[in-house]
């Protein structure tokens, strides 16, 4: 490494600890994403920890905390390293240590693809660098593992052995990928990119390359170790899975122009579960250097930013009208229950090393190229909502809205909670009205209510007699359930089904007039209390009783707890 990149490189990594400093400083305090993070991967990650299941590796194995139990295969594989960090640390502290791997994993990737593939010059080391931390920040949901993050090293290291140029370093790391990323979310889209981009070269060399099927049977190997529980439960049809009732063609709207729309809209903005940032500034680049290939007759560039902006293009209408030939096969069928269209987790790579070649073609002159990167790192730090909250915490600035990690939880209020009852949390069912039911099972309750991808579906039909009435008095609500029912909620019609109506706080003014619930199912389930964000007004129709009423000075939430008669 040249002397100037050595500096550049140490830049970087001071910048990036300034992006890890507000989680250390804030400590739980800190604000982190709840929406698919706190109240669900998350929350699943702890849940293994503090039922001991982590490592069960029966697939018949239960978890007992959820919807009274739930296969264990249904959950992140024990040998994959978000579970050991999970379990060996406390929960916060493994969020940020996994924060802290998964971006300089990011940045260490994308800096070594740029060096050797996409800007290999010496001369590039500022720029490479600069986009480099620019990916190190895709503000992708880290509870995913290197998923996205894991990407540019990845593809370094099939590279490396499609050109013949491999190490035993390169084998190492497409070895340990599926140890550290999941399958469902994008293992499966990267092994099929990856055997795409297999045949292209061996298209182009006219030649079979044996390393490179090697490669990709040693990373399907890989997924097929770690995730052998979940395939083995799908394969064997050790339950059946709620997911056989998904329902495309009442969840979503059949039209063209719909469709369209989505894919315009992932072309724009990505999917914000692998790296939602605008586009925009790309796109600019894209155009400009275009423009100059254009007019220098460098229609070789020309050729090869048109070939990344049509894989974009194709990706995004791919997704966007994904559910026509998944509503066509009808009810819970594979395309449905799996998502298929997932391949726009690859999108955040694509597009940045669109951004270098770009810049590539730009080529001149020099300030004008380090103001594009600056401008991009601008959309990322922008983008990056988790980070900036957290800034303006420090900085003992206004933050509205935002719920730091100990309030939410609220470890404090709940163990207090859990005093009052004095009885095992093994010995009785809880349920959530107003408040999300991962704050209940974080603090080890056992909760008839839970947000789960994956569960029974005789459990579905038989919690949603516990919540019929309130489904008959919503229509939206109901076909979520019916057709979908993930987030299998104690809804209430009156609150609503946005994600508000499970964050009442205690400053809020909400009540519930209207509660229909079958409280008769309910305790046949186990029910024995409701914990509620908010008063119900008519809690006596409902055989309910109010006991005791929480208030905690470090928690976001006011606790109505309900006994049942």
């Amino acid at each position: 490494m040249f002397r100037s990149e050595k500096t550049y490189f140490m830049i970087a990594l001071a910048l990036l600890g300034l992006y890890f400093l507000p989680y250390l400083l804030l400590g739980e305090d800190a604000y982190v994403t709840i929406h698919d993070n706190l109240d669900s991967d998350f929350l699943y990650l702890h849940i293994l920890k503090i039922s001991r299941t982590a490592f069960a590796m029966d697939p018949m194995a239960i978890v007992p905390n959820m919807m009274n139990g739930i296969p264990r295969a249904a959950l992140r594989s024990g040998l994959n390293l978000e579970v050991v960090l999970f379990y060996f640390l406390p929960s916060y502290t493994a969020y940020v240590v996994n924060l802290v791997l998964i971006r300089l994993t990011g940045f260490v990737g994308m800096w070594l693809l740029l060096r050797r593939y996409l800007l290999p010059s010496p001369a590039w080391a500022a720029i490479r660098t600069g986009i480099a931390v620019c990916f190190a920040i895709v503000p992708g949901y880290v509870v995913h593992g290197i998923s996205v993050s894991g990407q540019p090293l990845l593809l370094y290291a099939f590279l490396n052995i499609a050109r013949d140029r491999q190490t035993w370093k390169d084998w190492l790391i497409i070895a340990f990928f599926p140890f550290y990323s999941f399958l469902v979310w994008a293992g499966l889209f990267i092994v099929i990119a990856l055997g795409a981009l297999a045949l292209y070269f061996m298209s182009v060399q006219r030649r079979f390359h044996v390393a490179s099927l090697l490669a990709l049977v040693l990373l399907g190997l890989g997924y097929g170790l770690s995730e052998w529980q979940m395939i083995y439960s799908f394969a064997a049809k050790l339950y059946v899975s709620h997911r056989t009732e998904y329902d495309y063609a009442r969840l979503l709207p059949k039209t063209f122009v719909h469709s369209w729309g989505k894919s315009v809209q992932l072309f724009s903005d990505i999917q914000y579960h692998c790296g939602g940032y605008s586009t925009r500034w790309i796109r600019g680049t894209v155009v400009v250097a275009a423009t100059y290939a254009f007019l220098y007759k460098d229609f070789k560039a020309l050729r090869q930013l048109t070939a990344y902006l049509l894989l974009i293009i194709g990706i995004c209408l791919f997704s966007g009208f994904y559910r026509f030939p998944a509503i066509w096969l009808g009810k819970g069928n594979l395309l449905q229950s799996f998502q298929f269209d997932r391949f726009y987790f690859l999108l955040p790579v694509i597009w940045l090393c669109l951004f270098a070649m770009a810049l590539r073609v730009i080529r001149q002159p020099r300030w004008f190229l380090y103001a594009l990167v600056l401008g991009q790192a601008a959309v990322m730090v922008d983008a990056n909502r988790e980070w900036r909250v957290n800034l303006r915490t420090l900085l003992r600035l206004p933050t509205p809205g935002a719920i730091s990690y100990r309030s939410f939880y609220a470890t404090d209020q709940f163990a207090r909670l859990r005093d009052y009852i004095q009885q095992p949390q093994s010995a009785y069912r809880v349920a959530s009205i107003g408040i999300s039911p991962a704050v209940s099972l974080y603090n080890g309750f056992y909760a008839l209510d839970s947000y789960q991808n994956n569960y029974l579906l005789s459990y579905k039909h038989a919690f949603r007699k516990v919540i019929a009435a309130e489904l008959d008095k919503a229509p939206r609500i109901r076909t979520y359930y019916d057709a979908y029912a993930c987030r299998c909620y104690t809804y209430v019609a009156e609150l609503g089904m946005n994600e508000s109506a499970f964050l009442c706080g205690k400053t809020s003014k909400r009540q519930v007039n209207t509660l229909a619930l079958n409280m008769q199912a309910f305790r046949e389930l186990g029910g024995r209390y409701l914990i509620a964000g908010i008063p119900i007004r008519n809690a006596a129709m409902n055989h309910l009783k109010l006991v005791r009423v929480l208030n905690d000075s470090t928690s976001y939430w006011r606790i109505y707890l309900y006994a049942v008669l």
